[in-house]
C-alpha cells in the first residue's frame, strides 16, 4: 500500500479556480423612462450614482467597475469572491430600486455575469449574450452561467406588456445562445398539434438545425388540419425522421437538452408534460396571453400577443 501527499498539488489547483476572473456586464433596465421622469438638472446624477452603488456593491472582492455606456457597467472579480454575491442573492437589484431621483418607477438593473475558461474577450461577448438573456425574461435579475449552467436572482418586478423590436432581438439573441450550448433541441407544441404549432415548430427546426444541432419535433397526435401538409413533409427527404413521438423524445431528452415549447404556455396543456420535469432548459415561445396554468421553470419566455 502506497500513500502520496497531494495536498500541495490540490491547493494550486484551488488557487487556480478561485483566481479565475468572473466578468460581468450590468445595464439600467429603464434608463430612458427614469430620465424623462426628473428634473433635468438631476439627469447627469444617475450614471455616477448607480456606478457608486456598484463599487460599493463589489468592493468586498476588490473587483473593478467600469462604466461602459451610459446605462451599462462592466464589473471584474475573482471566482473566489463569486459565492458572497449569490448568498446575499445579489441584493444590488433591490439597492438600486431604492435610489430616488424623484423618478417616478423605481430603477432596475439586469446583468449578465460568466465564469468560464474562455478568453476575455470571448467572456465579453458571453457577458453581453446573457444580458439579453436577462432582458429577454423581463429584466430585473441577474443570469449567472458557470460551465453550461445557468442560475437566475432578482426578477420580482412586474413586466410591462409592450411590443417592442429590441426585446424580440434580445429574445432571438438569448435562444441562439441557449441553442448553442445545448446538447440537443426538441421542439413541443399542443395537444392536436394545429398548422400554425408544426409551423413554428419547424421554423425552430431549421434554425436549430442551422446552429448545427440535432433537433427534432414531438408529434404524437394532429389534427385534421395538418394531414395535408405531414403528407407533403413526408414526401421530402429533408425532413426525413424529424418528428418524433412521445416515446422517442423521452428517450432522446437530457439535462442538456433544450425544450423549446411553442404555440402554448399551458404546463397541461402541452403534448407530453412529463417532459417538462426531465430537464430545466426550457424555452417558450406563444402568441396567446398568459394564463395562471403556465409553465414556471422556464429559463426565456417569449409571449407576444
Amino acid at each position: 500500500m502506497y500513500f502520496y501527499d497531494k495536498t500541495d498539488y490540490i491547493n494550486l489547483i484551488n488557487i487556480y479556480e478561485d483566481s479565475k476572473l468572473c466578468f460581468g456586464v450590468i445595464s439600467i433596465d429603464n434608463y430612458a423612462e427614469v430620465i424623462q421622469t426628473i428634473s433635468e438638472e438631476r439627469r447627469a446624477q444617475v450614471t455616477p450614482s448607480i456606478g457608486k452603488l456598484l463599487r460599493n456593491w463589489i468592493s468586498p472582492s476588490n473587483g473593478v467597475v467600469v462604466n461602459h455606456d451610459r446605462d451599462k457597467y462592466l464589473i471584474i472579480f475573482e471566482k473566489k469572491y463569486l459565492q458572497l454575491f449569490i448568498d446575499d442573492k445579489f441584493n444590488i437589484l433591490e439597492d438600486a430600486k431604492k435610489i430616488d431621483f424623484g423618478n417616478k418607477t423605481p430603477i432596475t438593473l439586469s446583468g449578465g455575469i460568466i465564469v468560464s475558461d474562455e478568453t476575455l474577450n470571448e467572456k465579453y461577448n458571453s457577458a453581453f449574450n446573457l444580458l439579453d438573456v436577462a432582458l429577454g425574461r423581463g429584466g430585473d435579475q441577474i443570469v449567472l452561467k458557470t460551465d453550461n449552467k445557468y442560475d437566475f436572482f432578482g426578477g420580482l418586478t412586474v413586466e410591462v406588456e409592450k411590443t417592442t423590436k429590441v426585446k424580440t432581438r434580445v429574445v432571438s439573441q438569448a435562444l441562439k445562445e441557449f441553442i448553442e450550448t445545448s446538447k440537443n433541441v426538441i421542439i413541443m407544441g399542443h395537444r392536436q398539434s394545429d398548422v400554425d404549432c408544426v409551423g413554428a415548430g419547424l421554423g425552430l427546426y431549421k434554425l436549430s438545425t442551422a446552429l448545427g444541432k440535432q433537433a427534432n419535433i414531438l408529434l404524437d397526435n394532429s389534427g385534421d388540419s395538418l394531414k395535408k401538409l405531414l403528407n407533403k413533409l413526408e414526401q421530402d427527404a429533408k425532413y426525413k425522421d424529424v418528428f418524433i413521438n412521445k416515446n422517442q423524445a423521452m428517450s432522446f431528452i437530457t439535462p442538456e437538452t433544450l425544450l423549446i415549447v411553442v404555440d402554448t404556455h399551458k404546463k397541461d396543456f402541452v403534448e407530453a408534460p412529463e417532459l417538462l420535469e426531465e430537464t430545466e432548459n426550457i424555452v417558450i415561445i406563444d402568441h396567446h396571453r398568459r394564463s395562471t396554468d403556465m409553465i414556471e421553470n422556464s429559463i426565456l419566455s417569449f409571449q407576444e400577443v
